[in-house]
């Protein structure tokens, strides 16, 4: 299962007031802590988002939010994985999912670019900084000529 999973049954188990739940989904996501995959501060980041209504659920660490309706995990899932592979370039940060007329769904959404490394050519090489480049080259690099373009 994936952390996202256990965050979700988490908050249902708080829902529940299912301490015994809760402090087994607790154990399963200290495993993902040690590993590295979630921290402590999102979890109860995504706890504190679902208590104050801002989120409904957290899917690849996207806070989903479902308006004037009900909308299934999968339904859900298969909607955001559509908007992820037809907007590459964008890093979603959370979406809301409006329903209207019971068929139609308006999106609201709010993204971070993603980063673009510079890639360049320079002196045969594909290289994004010069880091690891020696003195000799460093030099190399300075001495060049610089064309401009011109439209």
């Amino acid at each position: 299962m994936k952390p996202e999973y256990y965050i979700t049954q988490l908050r249902d188990a708080f829902l529940r007031n299912d301490y015994e739940a809760q402090t087994e989904i607790a154990k399963k996501l200290l495993y993902y802590e040690e590993s590295g995959t979630v921290t402590n501060d999102m979890v109860m980041e995504s706890l504190m988002d679902f208590i104050n209504g801002d989120v409904d659920m957290v899917y690849k660490d996207i806070k989903i939010r479902v308006i004037n309706g009900k909308m299934s995990d999968d339904e859900i899932s298969a909607t955001v994985d559509q908007m992820i592979e037809q907007h590459p370039d964008k890093e979603f940060k959370s979406l809301t999912f409006t329903i209207v007329d019971g068929e139609n769904l308006d999106v609201d959404y709010s993204y971070d670019s993603v980063p673009i490394q510079r890639i360049r050519r320079i002196t045969g090489y594909l290289v994004g900084t010069l880091e690891r480049f020696n003195n000799a080259k460093r030099a190399e690099v300075n001495d060049r000529v610089k064309h401009s373009l011109y439209l």
